[in-house]
């Protein structure tokens, strides 16, 4: 999941707080690659804002709300194998991928979500909203593929994926929608705003199941934890909260020293670490227990714009505003 600010495009991505330095004691990560530009197809101009793993680690897809295109690189290979045109939709803001994934699905400046086959790289279909909101800024499928949830402004609207067809507005939310996440069983779709408000969603009624208050800026991320019954969600700016998804309640992490965070932050998949980067390329590793830097260190000459986790969380994914994307190799 993923979250975003509504601003203008350029600076959409940020969460401001006093300055954080890399700190000089812990040695970098081991760089495993640094994924080529390609001169004849302009790269993301400012630098890609947008990073998402296929589910077996495979393919790594980018993009930035600065442009219209998405591309997909192959991780073994370490090259772009799949540049995909948005050209009429305006810029692009979310990235998700289906299950098995097979399927690539963009939100853009607009009511509009496309699909593409990641194989081929051809259109496989696309959800419209009924009007069209200033951008679609979060895209989940669910588990099992049958559902893809959009955050369209103040509304989460839930599609069925082979028909197109709506299945469901969820509506509640006073701020814009910026992050989704589906539960391990798909039952719940939980959904965060920009002024911190979280709600989570029966997905087979459509209803408002509970709201959970506590974070006073936008939700960096979520993680469910494998049983489904906790939920991991943070403010780069302040704190992790620990929910009970039954009951609500949270135990609340304040970060130690937060510093400024630039970009899309995310969790690890066991939910034990989470990464932030900064306007000076840096990227900080916290420990969601403690929130304590458990590591920090330099990665891009310029601002670092996304950080992403692979899916067996051996890998950090980075694309930063020098237009690189960087793979580092994460400690065991």
């Amino acid at each position: 999941m993923v979250t975003r600010r509504r601003m203008l495009p350029v600076v959409l991505l940020a969460w401001l707080a006093p300055a954080q330095a890399a700190s000089a004691a812990d040695p970098p990560p081991k760089e495993l690659a640094a994924l080529p530009c390609d001169p004849g197809f302009a790269f993301h101009p400012h630098g890609p804002r947008e990073l998402r793993w296929s589910p077996d680690g495979k393919l790594l897809a980018s993009a930035s709300p600065d442009e219209y295109r998405v591309r997909v690189w192959d991780i073994a290979a370490r090259k772009n194998v799949l540049k995909l045109n948005g050209r009429g939709l305006g810029w692009t803001f979310a990235l998700g991928f289906s299950p098995d994934g097979g399927t690539l699905a963009a939100g853009f400046l607009g009511p509009t979500t496309r699909m593409w086959d990641t194989k081929t790289g051809k259109t496989v279909g696309a959800v419209k909203g009924p009007k069209a909101p200033e951008c679609v800024t979060a895209v989940a499928f669910s588990p099992d593929g049958g559902r893809v949830a959009t955050g369209d402004g103040k509304v989460v609207r839930l599609w069925d994926v082979k028909t197109r067809k709506l299945a469901a507005a969820l509506e509640g939310h006073e701020k814009y929608v910026w992050s989704l996440a589906f539960s391990p069983k798909g039952d719940i779709l939980v959904s965060g705003d920009e002024d911190g408000t979280i709600r989570l969603w029966d997905v087979a009624t459509g209803k408002a199941v509970r709201t959970l208050l506590g974070h006073k800026s936008s939700v960096g991320d979520f993680r469910f934890l494998a049983d489904g019954k906790t939920l991991l969600s943070a403010a780069p700016a302040e704190s992790v909260r620990r929910w009970d998804v039954a009951t609500g309640k949270a135990t609340v992490v304040p970060f130690e020293d937060p510093g400024e965070h630039h970009g899309l932050p995310g969790f690890s998949p066991d939910g034990k670490r989470f990464a932030t980067g900064d306007h000076k390329g840096n990227v900080t590793l916290w420990d969601t227990d403690t929130g304590k830097a458990a590591r920090s260190f330099k990665a891009h000459d310029n601002c670092t714009n996304a950080v992403a986790y692979s899916p067996d969380g051996k890998t950090l994914a980075t694309g930063g505003g020098d237009l690189t994307i960087k793979l580092w190799a994460l400690d065991p």
